[in-house]
């Protein structure tokens, strides 16, 4: 297998992004999430990830920080000023599914 690079997500990636969470999505239970945008989040409070192999994006990991993250520490029982952050998009070209591309975003 060529190599992957894991990565930011550049605009110039939208058409692939958005090709690759379509075909992941289509037969799962998110494929009513199927559409022609990727939905914006502001930088300051979002990291936009994917895989790429020869250029072609085949993962994505977007993750959204939590707004509030002081009282949320509490309520499960962390440290105050504990990060906190949920895992929006997270797909997988289905050529590609069963590599472990999801868990080299997810550790990056």
């Amino acid at each position: 297998m060529a190599e992957i690079i894991i990565t930011l997500f550049q605009p110039s990636m939208l058409e692939s992004w958005l090709r690759c969470r379509a075909l992941a999505y289509m037969r799962s239970a998110f494929n009513d999430e199927i559409t022609g945008e990727k939905e914006a989040a502001p930088d300051n409070k979002s990291l936009s990830l994917v895989a790429l192999i020869n250029g072609k994006v085949i993962g994505i990991a977007d993750i959204i920080l939590l707004k509030d993250s002081l009282k949320r520490t509490k309520e499960y029982n962390l440290q105050p000023h504990t990060p906190l952050a949920t895992l929006d998009t997270m797909a997988v070209h289905p050529d590609y599914q069963g590599q472990g591309i999801a868990k080299v975003c997810v550790k990056f």
